[in-house]
């Protein structure tokens, strides 16, 4: 008999016992992609129109036959799992190991033909479905030009991370002797590394303060999570959906496929018939897989605990608790006796010892990863972050889609690296961004010797209410408090602020490095000026920086949302140039004394083409129904201040009043409150009706909206309720707020009264 005949023939003979496997995977193929196709093209019924129905199943069945799309990724694992574990299902058996060993033919044989079974298995149900399905699709009118490349590129890709998942699954089976104990070994070789670097990131992000969570060390735990063979699927299958090739990883995936199905060949060829039944197939392999898992375990327990507690001592208790009760689970698992809890005593106190050292060494910075700073000729560029000055900028882009037709696409960085993102800033002040850096790591230490980050956190809160001025965020956990000096001509007050501030090093040696820090700014307001007018900061932070005058659409200009805006759309592209750049220039001035001294007047926004054409797509009476107008109408706003005297006067030669519209409105009256009194019934407030203290009280009061777009001014915590008459007679209500200690003493007498 010839080797290829041999092998059809053990194939076959396997086939007859594993009816099952083949039926699951078919069935699971067919409800994946046939039967989801022919349910997609049904939605083309609830269509009025059949090109509109048509586009949208073409979108929809695209995105169930692409690499990694609808439930594939599921089904895939699902089906490694079923084909690896029945492919050498009988391994577990005895009666069963010793028939097939008794037959005279070569182990690698055996194992060939086993293991290219559990490959077409799903292999062949998988391409078939995926064809009935692209047959469907074009039935229904999608163009088969579409379809057939892409079912084509999908189908090869995902065989090839599914063979990477069988393969693992397979080598699991091989190193065990029991199924149950071969699906929790399988679960161990493709989920443990992502577990692993997951609990590795816990603890950077418990323990060091000024870890950034989308920062450099962030790449590294994706990377070495890609270790994992459905990691690295997942992770395949997001470059594909951004447009980046994949060709290169699922060439290197087939390699290592082919080397895991060598290596399961020789662990087969080597294992003893005698293993059928036992937990692990080989005595080796034993602490291999123990050891890691304990680790583990008393890593995760401890850090569960630390959180819980705050707590070294009950850290310590989690950790050891985690190494004990994983490594006697284990014991329990390799020998199926209650008698072997303890066994290897020497190694669970080894994996104890070491779970609390690392622990230790995170807990207690031991490395200096919080204290860390370069030297200025160690670093080529920098990037910073200061919350106060950029938390309420809208960071986007004006976006359409079929389904959501146009809509502002936010992009929230606080979640990705962003303006810190490599090429997008370049400040040019190195020595103050260290500056601010090292302030920010002395404050830092100053917390951790103190107490917990969080109750520190309260007593800077506690001390910028007790501080001589303040200037600080709204609408945020933001506060800041004076603490440095404001000018020489006015007495001494300290002046500065506290917020989130990150910092992005480029080194010489081409490494990247984030640094974040909560600090006050107070002994680093000069530093924090000199970054502010940085072009490079400025152009990174604020996007309407880098905006030309052929970019806009129209000139916007609003003192309160809800209330009148006033539109430029007839400006000359020389008026847009004068009106942008003069705003540029005078914008890129502010200092912090001048953020300081005042809340804006109003904003202003110098829109895009885009989003002139999707305010009149959305304009339209057949898209009302997308109701994104409003999410629109308040995005890429700019503050306007008084001091910005060339801006406001160009805007009055175009015949805007800025800070017309609160010296316009007509009071009524204003309703006082205290936020800070002890009153026992809660807020204390009182009603102001006097036209002459109404009058006085509209040169003291700020717009409560403006303090959003400058967090380094805060109110003082009484605040007022403005009742006004429209023009067309109707009221109006608009939340105010008074600078710090300018309240008026009518007012605080009124207070002191009321009941």
């Amino acid at each position: 008999m010839t080797s290829g005949n041999l092998l059809f023939k053990l194939m076959k003979e396997d086939c007859k016992g594993r009816i099952w496997a083949i039926a699951l995977t078919t069935l699971g193929s067919i409800f994946c992609y046939p039967v989801m196709a022919a349910l997609l093209a049904n939605n083309m019924n609830n269509y009025l129109s059949y090109e509109k129905a048509l586009k949208i199943y073409t979108q929809d069945v695209t995105a169930l036959l692409d690499f990694g799309g609808g439930a594939t990724i599921i089904w895939m694992l699902a089906a490694a799992l079923i084909c690896g574990m029945s492919s050498f299902a009988y391994l577990n058996s005895k009666s069963k190991v010793d028939f097939y060993h008794s037959i005279p033919v070569r182990r690698e044989k055996i194992y060939l033909a086993n293991y290219i079974n559990g490959v077409l298995f799903q292999a062949l149900p998988y391409v078939v479905s995926m064809a009935i399905a692209v047959m469907i699709a074009a039935g229904n009118g999608v163009s088969m030009g579409l379809l057939v490349p892409l079912a084509v590129r999908s189908c090869a890709l995902n065989l090839i991370y599914f063979l990477l998942i069988y393969s693992t699954v397979v080598i699991a089976g091989m190193l065990t002797g029991n199924i149950v104990v071969e699906f929790f070994g399988a679960m161990v070789f493709l989920f443990y590394i992502p577990i692993f670097f997951s609990v590795l990131q816990g603890c950077y992000s418990t323990f060091f303060r000024t870890f950034y969570s989308v920062g450099s060390e962030q790449q590294f735990f994706e990377n070495g999570s890609r270790i994992s063979p459905i990691m690295e699927y997942i992770y395949q299958i997001e470059r594909y959906g951004k447009g980046e090739s994949v060709a290169g990883a699922a060439v290197m995936a087939l390699v290592i496929s082919a080397i895991l199905a060598v290596l399961g060949m020789l662990l087969y060829q080597r294992r003893p018939s005698e293993a059928a039944g036992k937990a692990m197939a080989f005595r080796i392999s034993r602490p291999i897989v123990r050891i890691p898992i304990c680790l583990l375990s008393g890593l995760a327990v401890g850090l569960l605990f630390w959180s819980m507690q705050n707590s070294a001592g009950w850290m310590i208790f989690g950790a050891v608790c985690g190494v004990v009760i994983s490594h006697c689970v284990m014991e329990i698992i390799y020998h199926f006796d209650f008698k072997k809890l303890f066994s290897h005593k020497v190694q669970m106190t080894g994996c104890a010892v070491v779970s609390v050292a690392v622990l230790s060494i995170f807990q207690t910075d031991w490395l200096g990863y919080d204290t860390w700073l370069p030297e200025e000729s160690q670093v080529k560029e920098t990037a910073i972050q200061i919350s106060l000055l950029n938390d309420w900028v809208s960071y986007g882009s004006i976006t359409y889609t079929e389904e959501r037709g146009y809509y502002w696409e936010s992009i929230y960085y606080y979640n990705t690296p962003g303006v810190l993102e490599p090429g997008r800033m370049s400040c040019g002040k190195i020595p103050e961004v260290l500056s601010i850096a090292e302030s920010g790591i002395r404050q830092t230490m100053e917390r951790k010797q103190e107490k917990t980050y969080y109750d520190a956190n309260e007593e800077i809160e506690e001390s910028a209410a007790a501080a001589t001025a303040v200037i600080g965020g709204a609408d945020g956990p933001t506060s800041i408090f004076l603490a440095g000096k404001v000018s020489e001509e006015e007495p001494v007050q300290e002046w500065g602020g506290t917020g989130n501030v990150t910092v992005r090093y480029e080194l010489t040696n081409g490494r990247q490095v984030y640094r974040t820090y909560y600090m006050s700014l107070a002994d680093v307001i000069a530093d924090v000026d000199a970054v502010y007018q940085d072009p490079g900061y400025l152009a990174a932070t604020f996007p309407v920086m880098e905006r030309t005058a052929d970019e806009m659409g129209i000139v916007r200009y609003r003192e309160a949302e809800g209330e009148a805006e006033f539109a430029l759309p007839d400006l000359t592209e020389a008026e847009k140039e004068e009106l942008l750049t003069t705003w540029q220039r005078e914008y890129g001035e502010l200092t912090m004394e001048k953020m300081a001294d005042d809340v804006p007047i109003g904003l202003i926004q110098f829109s895009t083409k885009e989003y002139e054409t999707a305010l009149e797509w959305l304009a339209q009476p057949e898209n009302k129904s997308y109701g994104y107008m409003e999410d629109l109408s308040y995005r890429d706003y700019y503050p306007v201040y008084a001091c910005f005297t060339d801006t406001v006067a160009l805007l009055k030669k175009h015949g805007i009043t800025p800070g017309g519209y609160w010296n316009d409105l007509k009071l009524n009256s204003v309703i006082i409150y205290d936020y800070d009194s002890n009153y026992e019934y809660g807020v204390k407030s009182v009603e102001i009706k006097d036209p002459e203290q109404l009058e006085q009280l509209r040169g003291v009061l700020k717009d409560m909206n403006r303090k959003y777009y400058d967090c380094i001014y805060t109110a003082d915590p009484i605040d007022a309720s403005v009742r006004y008459e429209k023009a067309d007679g109707s009221e109006g209500y608009r939340g105010m707020c008074f600078p710090k200690g300018q309240v008026p003493e009518f007012v605080k007498q009124a207070l002191a009264e009321a009941e």
